[in-house]
């Protein structure tokens, strides 16, 4: 989903809660994390985690949030990258085939 900078002002709200939740992270609910997690994946333009990242008062939250939660490979990445690598060795198992 696309939203132009004009609609920035308009996440002014959401975006002040998502950041005071991330001032209290890891200390939050279940139900708060899946809100940071719906909001980063879903919802949240570039800019808006750009303003989110350069706040200084919740450093330590977002960073940490981002390193267990969105920073990391999850299965399904890995699982492409096990795809690729199996891509090109039958590549060039059919390219060393064919120079026989």
């Amino acid at each position: 989903m696309m939203k132009d900078q004009e609609g920035a002002a308009d996440g002014a709200p959401q975006r002040a809660y998502i950041e005071g939740i991330l001032e209290q992270y890891p200390h939050i609910s279940k139900d708060q994390l899946e809100e940071l997690l719906h909001w980063f994946n879903k919802e949240a333009s570039a800019l808006d985690i750009g303003l989110v990242a350069s706040n200084e008062a919740i450093r330590r939250g977002y960073r940490l949030f981002r390193a267990e939660h969105i920073d990391r490979f999850k299965p399904r990445d890995l699982g492409y990258a096990a795809l690729f690598v199996a891509i090109c060795g039958g590549v060039i198992g059919l390219i060393g085939y064919w120079a026989i």
